[in-house]
């Protein structure tokens, strides 16, 4: 008998390394035998833009082992701040150096950091691009967008 199974549990992850599969059947007990099995592994090159997703939740961020999430550090690539699941005012600079506000608490982009494009969501968002060609997006609400 041949099964199929599919997972979209470790999509951002690395493909590379070595895999082990386990199987049990911890309903019966009973012992059978896997004869062969294969894995298939699908998904893109390796690649330096990335996506950085604030929702609500970062504005619950407060003990000092979250301190280092709350500055945004990328060296490389085109790079997204996609905040369109905070429902809160937001204040977005994209500037280096510079701190903003999502879900009621600080981010700052490191010096060195670019970020090309900015989705918001239904706050009263003010948005401040950068040196670069950004893509600003404020979503619902009464935004303010200054492309810089």
């Amino acid at each position: 008998m041949i099964k199929t199974y599919a997972s979209v549990q470790n999509w951002g992850e690395l493909s590379q390394g070595n895999w082990t599969l386990i199987v049990r059947d911890a309903a019966t007990g009973e012992i059978g035998h896997v004869n062969s099995w294969s894995l298939k592994i699908y998904g893109d090159a390796a690649s330096n833009d990335d996506v950085y997703v604030y929702t609500a939740d970062f504005g619950n961020m407060t003990s000092g082992a979250d301190a280092a999430r709350r500055i945004l550090s990328d060296g490389a690539g085109h790079d997204a701040i996609n905040a369109s699941a905070i429902f809160q005012n937001a204040v977005l600079d994209l500037q280096q150096g510079h701190t903003s506000q999502l879900a009621g608490n600080n981010l700052t982009t490191a010096v060195g950091t670019v970020i090309e494009d900015a989705y918001l969501g239904d706050g009263d968002d003010r948005v401040t691009g950068n040196e670069v060609a950004n893509l600003l997006s404020g979503g619902r609400g009464n935004n303010t967008l200054n492309g810089g």
